[in-house]
């Protein structure tokens, strides 16, 4: 009876003990820091209240051996001292500590110890350093068939660690929760949806991003592809045939200019013959001298109808003269 009254009373005593001095065994809270920015380390809301009554505050922060710590910050009689980095700032308000550019170095424990009079406190904090993700892009493969689209999405940050991808897609005016969680998400949509969007998140413990994307215009765009298909395979074909065809019409107007412009033989040319005629002399009496009108010529001009002499003996193509004597009939 006596052993086991004196066996709850221990363990009274290491609760009261434990809860005197403000830490319970093995609680941590954990702080998430993103590279390169500020990470401010804070003590819980309860001791916050109790920080103007601390005579003494002490930052420390865990080494590679367990039993031994390096001290960050003293802070006594209200004049603080950083020991370890000076790239920290104190907030003697609140007592919490500021690591102005956090570095992946940085991600250990720290311990906060607040001493009054008798009294002391602590809170372990444990720093977890991530690289902020990058704003995720999205890339897309799509086929059609059955009047149906389908939309394979591939969704990637290039920066971040720890990322995490959540995919959702509001539908009648009502956003969904994520309906997919991975970077690959396979959507399948008929061709007379018009208003479907779709959102993928890339996200760690330090932040996120979203991109958006129209799925319907994406299946709009395949849908219309198709006919934009043919248009490239047939207008090439149009193309040449114009082409062929305005060669021909060019060559046979060429053609036809140059026969018209050869002269053609006419057989209707007229030829003029210029002939001489001499007179007959007219038997007289008496004997008179011959006028001047009775052995003159007398020039007799006639049309002649036909072909001019061969070409092949003359060189010129123009008009012939031909001279023939004509003799009158004796009377």
């Amino acid at each position: 009876m006596h052993r086991a009254m004196d066996c709850s009373v221990c363990l009274w005593l290491i609760i009261s003990f434990c809860w005197a001095w403000g830490a319970s065994p093995g609680t941590v809270r954990t702080v998430f820091g993103a590279l390169g920015k500020p990470t401010l380390l804070d003590v819980t809301p309860d001791l916050q209240q109790l920080t103007t009554r601390f005579e003494k505050v002490v930052w420390k922060r865990d080494t590679s051996d367990p039993v031994t710590k390096s001290i960050i910050l003293d802070y006594a009689g209200g004049n603080s001292s950083i020991k370890l980095n000076q790239s920290m700032r104190f907030h003697p308000t609140n007592f919490s500590l500021e690591i102005l550019e956090t570095s992946r170095q940085d991600a250990e424990m720290y311990t906060f110890t607040g001493t009054r009079q008798y009294e002391e406190k602590e809170v372990h904090l444990r720093l977890e350093v991530y690289e902020e993700v990058s704003k995720p892009i999205i890339q897309v493969s799509k086929s059609l068939s059955n009047k149906s689209c389908t939309l394979t999405l591939n969704c990637t940050a290039e920066r971040g660690d720890n990322k995490t991808y959540c995919w959702s897609c509001p539908k009648h005016d009502a956003a969904w929760p994520c309906l997919h969680n991975g970077s690959l998400f396979n959507l399948s949509l008929n061709l007379w949806e018009t208003d479907r969007t779709c959102t993928c998140t890339a996200s760690n413990p330090v932040n996120h991003y979203s991109t958006h994307i129209g799925a319907s215009a994406e299946c709009n765009i395949e849908s219309r592809g198709s006919g934009r298909l043919e248009v490239v395979y047939i207008l090439p074909i149009i193309l040449i045939m114009v082409i062929c065809a305005g060669l021909v019409i060019w060559y046979w107007v060429r053609h036809r200019g140059r026969k018209q412009q050869v002269p053609l033989k006419d057989e209707s040319t007229i030829h003029t013959i210029y002939a001489q005629v001499q007179r007959a002399e007219k038997q007289k009496a008496v004997c008179t001298f011959p006028s001047a009108e009775d052995h003159a010529c007398t020039t007799i001009y006639a049309c002649a109808m036909g072909l001019p002499p061969d070409t092949a003996q003359t060189q010129t193509l123009g008009p012939t003269t031909v001279y023939a004597s004509v003799t009158y009939p004796r009377s």
